[in-house]
């Protein structure tokens, strides 16, 4: 556990609610503009990806991917390590065994997920907070963790099946639990906590009111559905844009957030790992 004595002195201006806050890892309840600022500069990323003609699909996937989830982590760690000496030579490990567990989705999603754990990790230190493997602030048993996962995964399967109109549940095989692995690790654990984890270092804190957490649970949310429906965005199909990511949003990325956001890392990628096995197994 961090201590409250290593939190630096903030980011931000006293006019972007820069002062220090009250309680030690909880952000000042003015400040949400640095979030939104965040949020629309991921969306204004993937925008123009989408916007040049000619370029293959899968390459402005990468190419907003690369951006969004290791350019911007290793920018971020950056940053922390010089400004608020965050780095720790441990973290090095942690975000290695991130990349390892996620070998199966291939070599971006090792880099990826690498970079975006050591970022979380020197970012969390920075604001004097624990890497959040079962619980933020809030205490919150292993078991009711995993509970939870378990009947959001339950859940969100049945919803999947229902959607694909499929007659019985897959048996998915080591393949399909591997690649759900690598999924879960790399969306989880890397991406949607690297956004999240973002959110916090620029309030100072996390969440404790209303707009702070919808900014935020936007900020998790928003920029991966976009690169779900990248189609729909290069094609300028708004309206099939918008009930396709709703879609995406509601029944596959929403609950997987908000899991991360109240019971940490572990259950989101119990969740995410179970979901993603049936799902590619219904593909196959």
């Amino acid at each position: 556990m961090f201590t409250a004595s290593s939190a630096p002195r903030s980011l931000l201006p006293s006019w972007l609610g820069g002062a220090s806050w009250q309680q030690p890892g909880v952000a000042p309840t003015s400040r949400w503009m640095p979030v939104a600022g965040l949020l629309a500069a991921c969306v204004a990323v993937v925008f123009a990806v989408a916007a040049p003609a000619g370029v293959r699909l899968d390459d402005r996937a990468a190419a907003a991917s690369l951006l969004l989830f290791a350019i911007a982590p290793l920018g971020l760690a950056s940053l922390s390590w010089l400004r608020d000496r965050s780095f720790r030579a441990r973290d090095l490990l942690i975000a290695g065994v991130a990349g390892l567990l996620a070998i199966a989705g291939g070599p971006f999603a090792v880099v990826s997920s690498a970079l975006c754990v050591a970022a979380s990790l020197a970012l969390l230190r920075s604001r004097a907070l624990s890497f959040p493997w079962f619980h933020w602030l809030q205490r919150r048993t292993p078991g009711a963790g995993l509970l939870r996962a378990l009947i959001t995964a339950a859940v969100v399967t049945i919803v999947l099946l229902l959607l694909s109109s499929r007659e019985r549940t897959p048996a998915p095989g080591a393949d399909e639990i591997l690649l759900a692995l690598s999924s879960g690790v790399s969306q989880e654990a890397g991406w949607r906590l690297f956004g999240y984890v973002a959110a916090i270092y620029l309030m100072g804190g996390v969440p404790r009111t209303r707009m702070q957490r919808a900014w935020c649970l936007a900020l998790m949310i928003v920029p991966q559905v976009l690169l779900y429906t990248l189609a729909r965005v290069v094609a300028g199909s708004w309206s099939g844009l918008a009930l396709e990511g709703a879609i995406v949003a509601v029944v596959y990325v929403a609950p997987m957030a908000l899991l991360l956001r109240r019971f940490g890392v572990v259950p989101a990628v119990v969740c995410h790992l179970l979901v993603d096995a049936v799902r590619f197994a219904a593909l196959a």
